[in-house]
Order: C-alpha cells, then sequence, then structure tokens
C-alpha cells in the first residue's frame, strides 16, 4: 500500500521505488518529502487478520475501528476471504451465507455512518457475452451482495477483448446507485506504473 501512494503522488514506477533502481537524487529526495507527508497526513490503517474472520467479526472490526479510530471507510477485501460457513444455520446454502455477511455489514454502516468498500468478484458469464461488459446478475454467490448495497461499481477492461481499444482505458459502470443515477459509464485512465487512476 505504502508502494502504491509513493508511486501515484510522485509519479515514479512503483517497481523502480521498490528496488531502489536507478533513481536519481532529485528523486530521492522527492520520494523522502512525499513519503514524510503521507505519514503524517494520511491516516491509514491495514489489518491482515490471521484467519478468515466471519461476518460478525468483520461488522464487529467496522464498529471498532469507527469507534476507536474515528474511521470513516473502510475497505474489505474482498467478501470471498470472510468465513461464511454455517452462518445461514445448518442446511443454509452459499448465497444465504453471503447475504448474512452482507447484512452484518450493512447493519454495521447504517450502526456507524461509515462508509464500507466491499470488493467482490464476478463470475465468468460476462465472457461468454459479445463485448464481455459485466452486469448486476454476474456478482459472484448471491444476490444479496446486489440487493444489500446502496451502490455497485463494475469494473470493465476493454483491452483485453479488443487490442484496438486504448491500453490504459478503464471503464467503471454504475450498476447501482440508490442515491442517484445508475446506468452511467465513467471512463478512466489507468497508469500502471504509478498505479494511477485519472480522468
Amino acid at each position: 500500500m505504502a508502494l502504491r501512494m509513493l508511486a501515484r503522488e510522485t509519479g515514479i514506477d512503483m517497481r523502480r521505488i521498490d528496488e531502489a533502481r536507478d533513481l536519481s537524487d532529485q528523486e530521492i529526495e522527492v520520494l523522502d518529502a512525499v513519503r514524510t507527508s503521507l505519514s503524517t497526513e494520511v491516516p491509514l490503517w491495514v489489518r491482515v487478520p490471521g484467519k478468515s474472520p466471519t461476518p460478525l467479526e468483520a461488522a464487529a472490526w467496522v464498529r471498532k475501528e469507527v469507534l476507536a479510530r474515528k474511521a470513516r471507510v473502510l475497505v474489505i477485501d474482498y467478501l470471498g476471504l470472510l468465513d461464511v460457513t454455517g452462518a445461514a444455520g445448518k442446511g443454509g446454502t452459499r448465497a444465504q451465507e453471503i447475504g448474512v455477511a452482507t447484512k452484518a455489514l450493512k447493519a454495521a454502516a447504517l450502526d456507524t455512518g461509515a462508509t464500507i468498500l466491499l470488493l467482490a468478484q464476478i463470475n465468468r458469464q460476462s465472457e461468454g457475452r459479445d463485448g464481455q461488459i459485466p452486469r448486476l446478475s454476474d456478482l459472484r454467490d448471491s444476490g444479496d451482495i446486489e440487493q444489500d448495497a446502496d451502490g455497485v461499481w463494475l469494473l470493465h477492461y476493454p483491452y483485453r477483448v479488443d487490442q484496438s481499444k486504448p491500453k490504459d482505458l478503464i471503464e467503471v459502470i454504475i450498476g447501482k446507485n440508490r442515491g442517484g443515477q445508475a446506468g452511467e459509464t465513467l471512463r478512466l485512465r489507468w497508469h500502471g506504473p504509478t498505479v494511477k487512476f485519472s480522468d
């Protein structure tokens, strides 16, 4: 995360920073200044649990971070890594278990007023369609993901399907937007070496 932030803020290729390769004195000065600035100005905490948390443990973590650190945005990477086994009771399906997770996290967001970004995978159905553009119905494992979310953003990389498209184009499809208009597509430029999105 730190490397990505340094690359994004300085415009220096992340691999060069990581390997400390061919960095000029001026680049080292810039990196040091940005590192100092980020360490004091960007309140970012990363937690890597020793085991996959259950939905209730993930929701408790959200509440704890909001209370202890006044966190406003929490990112869970990703839904498939939560331990949902048995969450829906004996005989519960995978879809029901995922639904327990999304409902627990939705309740935590409503209780605390924090924003939760819950990353999720899509299934492979889109690969059989012309253009391979993802849809809400492609969300993997459960319709509860769509139902419980206030917003769903689907990422699409057109170049992977059609090499005549710009290699740096990423499309963000607004699949759901409870507070506004859905169906729009934002077109962003992606610069891989500095891990940066721009207009």
